[in-house]
């Protein structure tokens, strides 16, 4: 839910907390800006994310055309497992 009068880039302030939204170009410029130590944490974070989460209806159908398309054999296998893990996501016994 967006407060009344929010205005994009501003920050807004919930009870005791003040949220500041920022756009995806800004995130990447505030780790850009963090040490080699904290970039790689952000790196960690972004590769367990993108393993956990279930693919959308569109993105299955590509991967599936993708895997039609292949001819090397290890290429579809690997496109096979992302098939998987983006339907029943990374978590569990999938």
């Amino acid at each position: 839910m967006i407060a009344h009068g929010y205005k994009p880039g501003s920050c807004i302030t919930l009870l005791a907390a003040t949220f500041c939204p920022m756009s995806a170009s800004e995130i990447i410029g505030e780790i850009e800006r963090l040490s080699p130590t904290e970039q790689v944490k952000v790196i960690e974070f972004a590769y367990r994310l993108d393993a956990e989460r279930m693919l959308s209806g569109k993105e299955l159908a590509a991967l599936a055309q993708r895997m039609i398309d292949a001819t090397d054999p290890a290429e579809k296998l690997r496109i096979r497992e992302e098939l998987t893990r983006g339907f029943y996501g990374g978590k569990g016994d999938a």
